[in-house]
């Protein structure tokens, strides 16, 4: 592999790095999802009027996730190569989300568009709730961090069968942003500061 390809590579392995691209996903998925009254539009909604933002909203949130999670996968050692294929056809299925328009009646086009955003969200979750349930078997915090993930999606598809929101779509990915961040950003699960150092 050549000089370029190396530090291409490496910078997905850069703490930093890494950091921005969270930071960075969190204030825009944040700041899109009040371009209008958020209990009243969903992101899809929002896209109607938005429809450029919208397609950045979806670039951002698959690549400022995907960077984190592939980074907490060498952090802690975790293979998770089926975790990496839950993100790359999650991926998939929210690109495919943002170029199927919502529509305000029932139809085909609006079943996918659900269906390919439902995807995403569901893959996205296993992915990291595989990590969380493998190193929780011998890190109580980290299990504790799954139980608490898995009642927030269960809070959030109880509230989705009473009307659909703006808020209650966000709140998994707010979720996800949070446990990144404590996993690969804070010493609060007992990483050793040598394997932080390593990749780093």
């Amino acid at each position: 592999m050549t000089s370029w390809k190396n530090d291409f590579f490496a910078m997905f392995g850069n703490r930093f790095f890494c950091f921005a691209w969270l930071v960075f996903g969190l204030g825009y998925v944040t700041w899109f999802g009040f371009l209008k009254n958020p209990m009243d539009f969903t992101a899809s909604m929002i896209g109607l009027d938005y429809p450029k933002a919208f397609k950045m909203w979806a670039a951002i949130s698959i690549i400022s996730i995907a960077v984190n999670v592939l980074y907490m996968y060498r952090r802690y050692g975790y293979a998770g190569r089926a975790g990496k294929i839950c993100m790359a056809i999650g991926a998939c299925s929210l690109a495919a989300t943002v170029h199927i328009p919502s529509t305000e009646i029932m139809s085909v086009q609006l079943v996918a568009h659900w269906s390919t955003a439902l995807l995403f969200a569901i893959l996205n979750a296993v992915a990291l709730g595989m990590f969380l349930l493998h190193v929780g078997k011998r890190n109580r915090r980290m299990m504790l961090t799954f139980v608490l993930f898995i009642a927030l999606l269960v809070v959030m598809l109880v509230w989705l069968a009473t009307g659909k929101n703006g808020v209650q779509e966000k709140l998994p990915i707010w979720g996800s942003y949070i446990i990144l961040f404590l996993v690969n950003f804070t010493g609060i699960y007992g990483v050793k500061e040598e394997r932080k150092e390593a990749l780093a």
